[in-house]
């Protein structure tokens, strides 16, 4: 899509579009692509890599991360994609083109993909970090392919040691990766 002035509408709808919201629906309640999609109750959503860059870009969120609402990140977003191209590239750089699409996407994603509620504002945490450890979709990857493998950490690590077991599970997957 080329930069055409009504980026929000456009946008939007063209999000949507994608997720395939409207597919058939065999097991309600459905959610991208008619896929069931279970309630998330009182699960608290945690987005990290390009849902903190993108929030924090449209100011969803403070720098350091937080709650927020997906109404919060749509109202942003059409903040955002209502400015001037320039101005926004001017501030942002390359990335700037992203962030009205991925904004949209973010808040169609949350909202109505996943089913969470819209105007909550303790179901999405969004950060680059957790407890001082950089988060992003490698990590994400790691811990996920470490559950498929089925290993077991018992780490027993006292309040009072300098050890943590973040550390332990960065040098077992460094082994890991070096074996491989």
């Amino acid at each position: 899509m080329v930069r055409t002035g009504n980026a929000n509408q456009q946008c939007g709808a063209l999000v949507r579009q994608l997720l395939v919201l409207d597919d058939t629906c065999y097991t309600e309640p459905c959610g991208i692509v008619g896929v069931y999609q279970p309630p998330v109750g009182g699960t608290v959503f945690y987005g990290t890599a390009a849902l903190y860059f993108t929030s924090s870009a449209i100011g969803a969120i403070p720098r350091d991360g937080g709650f927020t609402t997906i109404d919060n990140i749509q109202a942003r977003t059409d903040l955002f994609c209502s400015r001037p191209y320039a101005e926004a590239e001017a501030e942002f750089g390359d990335y700037a083109q992203n962030y009205c699409v991925s904004g949209h996407y973010i808040a169609a994603l949350l909202g109505d993909g996943y089913k969470i509620d819209t105007v909550a504002g303790d179901k999405v945490f969004i950060t680059n970090e957790i407890n001082g450890v950089g988060t992003g979709w490698t990590l994400g990857s790691m811990i996920y392919e470490l559950y498929l493998l089925n290993i077991q950490f018992n780490c027993d690590v006292s309040a009072s040691s300098h050890v943590t077991a973040t550390p332990i599970i960065v040098l077992l997957m460094s082994a890991f990766i070096q074996l491989v």
